[in-house]
């Protein structure tokens, strides 16, 4: 396994299948889980500790990304994040009161969350999740703009969007779908060039991690200025 410190409030850890398997990592429970999640995590953070000496900052709450790479490795980054800050007290207050009221746990926390914006923190960002049939998006991974320069020069069919992120070294092109685009379409024309990323939560490591190189209409740009 290959521990690598992204930040001081991130981590990345690299697997091989052999390695999940020896460490009993079991990726469906881990998407799915979030008592198994939280126990995995703080199994990785403390090796991570122990045997590579990296540490970051723990606030008791982390975001969770999982992503594959061409050697069919597993990439699992852990960022700790502390969503309340400074309101953390008058957050645990509130806890409290409603838990006197009698509310549910699930119930608690989404009254939590709209009481810090309205009265504490109107500005209070929200820990960004993907939003289930909202759109369809497709991210092929690039070696160079000149790779994506090339077969978006022969492509006949168009998109709602095209955004560009450069990420370890790759290029990483988001193609925002239309309706009426079929994507085995996509897949035949991209395919000799690119690979296709299936993780459905990479736009969200692109976001966080990646750099933001061209955020809208990257096939006019690429053509015009590449």
């Amino acid at each position: 396994m290959r521990v690598d410190k992204i930040s001081d409030t991130s981590v990345e850890f690299i697997l091989t299948l052999s390695e999940l398997k020896e460490k009993d990592i079991n990726i469906d429970r881990l998407t799915t889980e979030d008592k198994y999640t939280n126990q995995v995590i703080t199994k990785l953070i403390e090796e991570a500790e122990m045997e590579h000496e990296i540490f970051i900052k723990n606030n008791g709450k982390f975001k969770l990304y999982i992503t594959t790479n061409s050697k069919n490795e597993l990439s699992i980054i852990i960022s700790s994040f502390d969503p309340y800050g400074e309101n953390y007290n008058l957050y645990e207050q509130l806890a409290q009161q409603l838990q006197l009221l009698g509310c549910s746990n699930n119930y608690s926390a989404n009254i939590l969350e709209n009481k810090l914006r309205e009265k504490i923190n109107p500005n209070l960002p929200a820990v960004r999740t993907p939003q289930k049939n909202s759109k369809i998006n497709i991210i092929y991974c690039f070696e160079s703009i000149d790779d994506i320069k090339l077969v978006l020069s022969d492509l006949d069919i168009s998109f709602k969007d095209e955004i560009l992120y450069k990420y370890k070294s790759k290029y990483y092109l988001i193609l925002c779908m239309k309706s009426n685009i079929s994507k085995k379409t996509v897949e035949f024309i991209f395919g000799e060039y690119a690979t296709l990323i299936n993780q459905s939560n990479f736009e969200l490591v692109l976001q966080e991690y990646g750099e933001a190189i061209i955020k809208t209409n990257a096939r006019k740009i690429i053509d015009f200025y590449f």
